[in-house]
């Protein structure tokens, strides 16, 4: 099985909407990307990946963990049961992220 679009493009328009009424423009988050992976055990998953810009401060972890609780409840109710990897990397980050992201570590290359 395969994660369907229509999972992926919910879980996008969702927690973008959930995030933006949790911190109402407090923090910019941009972009904010979700695609289809299979995870360590081989389920099939979405992996979500928020790039904020603001004041990590502001950054409440009782929002993000309800956001990701009610996104979890949106998803189910869609048919989707497995849970979604969520990461939030800070915008100056991000650039680095990417590279890390597209560059095989020492580790793997052997």
């Amino acid at each position: 099985m395969t994660v369907p679009a229509t999972i992926v493009q919910a879980a996008k328009d969702n927690i973008s909407r959930l995030l933006e009424e949790a911190f109402q423009g407090t923090i910019t988050f941009d972009p904010i990307t979700v695609e289809p992976i299979v995870d360590f055990y081989g389920e099939d998953t979405i992996k979500i990946i928020v790039v904020y810009d603001g004041d990590y401060a502001l950054l409440d972890p009782n929002k993000i963990n309800r956001i990701s609780s009610q996104l979890d409840d949106i998803l189910y109710d869609l048919g989707f049961r497995n849970f979604p990897s969520e990461s939030y990397i800070p915008k100056d980050e991000y650039p680095e992220w990417l590279w890390m992201s597209n560059h095989p570590r020492p580790w793997e290359l052997e």
